[in-house]
């Protein structure tokens, strides 16, 4: 095997002035192409240590963004569950039921709940009264009622409803439409009134 010129015109001492006439003939012998690769090696090299230096950033900062997330994450859970605390206090004071007088049907529901429906546009049809004893001090009576109209005004008539009503609950609703092009809905709704027994 025939060895490159620079190995074969290598002194046989390694002094300092065979080091540097080796490293003459070695460079000399590169030529232009040697001299390409030896930087492109050099370039690969750079751009490593900055690759590895770039992950090491990027890593950083996710973890930084991580922990402030995280942290943000936690100051809103504890600001949601104060808020939570603070709503449910007053809920927790018993609210005073009005008392049911004798068993007419026109004194569970306020004339005002079917007025309000009319106005909105909402046909009522059958409303059926069921009387619930549920304690000795409390009496709940469910109201039936079956209805038609449009979504909008049947949403903002029922939470109208509600809000002047304290002592009722709605326990059951459903809207169907039977018609695809028909935009009127057939409402079916169960409230609950509860009621104090007189002592």
């Amino acid at each position: 095997m025939r060895l490159p010129s620079f190995v074969t015109s290598m002194p046989s001492g390694f002094s300092a002035t065979a080091v540097r006439a080796g490293l003459s003939i070695i460079l000399r012998d590169l030529g232009f192409g040697g001299w390409i690769g030896i930087a492109l090696i050099a370039l690969a090299g750079v751009l490593t240590i900055d690759a590895r230096s770039l992950d090491r950033q990027t890593a950083s900062a996710r973890q930084s963004a991580e922990e402030a997330r995280s942290q943000a994450l936690r100051y809103s859970l504890s600001k949601a569950r104060n808020r939570q605390v603070a709503s449910a206090a007053p809920a927790a004071e018993p609210i005073e039921l009005p008392i049911l007088s004798g068993d007419a049907a026109s004194a569970v529901l306020p004339s005002a709940f079917f007025e309000q429906a009319a106005r909105r546009g909402i046909k009522l049809g059958a409303v059926e009264y069921r009387w619930n004893a549920q304690s000795q001090s409390v009496q709940r009576v469910d109201v039936l009622i079956t209805a038609s109209g449009r979504y909008l005004p049947a949403r903002q008539w029922l939470t109208d409803a509600l809000a002047q009503l304290p002592n009722a609950q709605l326990s059951e609703l459903s809207m169907q439409r039977t018609d695809p092009a028909d935009p009127e809905l057939e409402i079916r709704l169960v409230m609950a009134v509860h009621f104090g027994r007189r002592t």
